[in-house]
């Protein structure tokens, strides 16, 4: 019929009384994206005909007689937008998935419809990109959320249904109070139950909506909330008592770990005001850390002064008497010196005394590497000669 116009973008059949069309009655018709096929007397919907319009974008196809959508109904016409089912006096349900072939639908108008009374749930499923959805004057009475995807819908009309008005609709209330939706709200009213009949389904409350249960939920969610918390505490103390030996034991150890620590700082403390701050200078240093004291390492002996790790001795002479040189100047008396232990000579290399000395008028401490753990101090009153 329409081979000769390929080029054809948009067509109006309405109000032509089209009861049935042939299944090939839009071949040749690739480019159409505008169709009209409202007001005539179609019994059902001509998928496998309009499959055939790959680039139609809008649809008209109210005024018809046809009584259900089924699912699948437009299939095939994936770059549908807009679709308008208006007018059809027969028309009493609406299936569940039938836009789903239709992905790319932005608004839906279904109004005026004065038998459709049922939407399955799922009838406007697979629409991601819904922006508009008007339900105007139909015949139904009541909605579920989980009719329609929220997320990108800006416009939402279902005024002038006669809509019964229980807890189910409290969702569509708290829809009305929201400003980023336009609605229709001020002819949105309740005709049933009797007491609600006329009132403004925005301005009824919860309560008046018999959702008392409600309250019920909120008492057993913090219920629930209550009750998970006494048992997280529970498992938390009978770990804690279970393990009650193995944590007291860590801390114990702890602190005699602590305890030694500060016996130490003590007994270091101690050692340092005994030997004097004009024989020993170093505040923190403790001789007694080590079994060989690091100025008689690799029996080597600074002319002056030794400063090893932490140790810092600042005895500026010292006599040898194993044939290292002795300084001239403050040798002590050797007479006065109070002699070493005597020991058995040892198998190795010869063995020296170090004497380190202070400043004339001081007692002085002799080291020797065959003694290292021993300290033994020259009287001050020794003279310098």
């Amino acid at each position: 019929m329409f081979e000769e116009l390929p080029k054809l973008e948009e067509l109006n059949l309405g109000q032509n009384r089209i009861g049935q069309l042939d299944p090939k009655a839009f071949e040749g018709l690739e480019n159409i994206r505008s169709i009209d096929l409202s007001d005539n007397h179609l019994l059902k919907v001509p998928t496998v005909q309009l499959s055939m319009l790959k680039r139609l974008e809008d649809l008209v196809i109210g005024q018809n007689d046809f009584e259900v959508i089924p699912e699948g109904a437009f299939f095939g016409l994936n770059n549908l937008k807009s679709i308008d089912i208006s007018g059809a006096l027969n028309l009493k349900r609406i299936q569940a998935g039938a836009f789903s072939a239709n992905p790319n639908l932005e608004s839906i108008t279904i109004a005026s419809n004065k038998e459709l009374h049922e939407l399955d749930e799922g009838a406007f499923s697979g629409l991601p990109h819904i922006k508009k959805v008007i339900l105007r004057d139909n015949k139904i009475t009541t909605f579920r959320e989980e009719l329609l995807p929220w997320k990108h819908l800006t416009s939402f009309d279902v005024s002038e249904n006669p809509l019964s008005c229980d807890c189910q609709m409290l969702w569509l209330r708290n829809l009305l109070h929201r400003k980023n939706i336009e609605t229709e709200e001020a002819q949105i009213v309740c005709i049933h139950p009797d007491r609600l009949h006329g009132e403004s389904l925005r301005e009824i409350s919860a309560e008046m909506l018999g959702c008392k249960h409600l309250q019920s939920k909120e008492r057993a969610i913090f219920g629930a909330i209550i009750v998970a918390s006494a048992a997280t505490i529970t498992t938390f103390v009978l770990i804690v008592y279970r393990l009650r030996h193995r944590i007291l034991e860590t801390f114990r150890r702890h602190w005699r770990a602590n305890k030694r620590n500060t016996l130490q700082e003590e007994k270091d403390m101690e050692i340092q005001k005994t030997l004097g701050e004009g024989d020993y200078h170093q505040p923190h240093c403790n001789i007694y850390t080590y079994n060989y004291h690091p100025v008689f390492r690799n029996h080597q002996h600074p002319s002056s002064i030794y400063s090893g790790g932490q140790y810092s001795l600042p005895f500026p002479h010292y006599q040898s008497q194993g044939g290292t040189p002795q300084p001239q100047s403050h040798q002590l008396h050797q007479q006065q010196m109070q002699p070493l232990p005597q020991t058995p000579a040892s198998s190795s290399s010869t063995t020296s005394t170090l004497v380190l000395s202070s400043q004339p008028g001081h007692s002085a401490t002799i080291y020797s590497p065959q003694y290292a753990h021993h300290i033994y101090e020259v009287p001050k009153n020794v003279s310098d000669t």
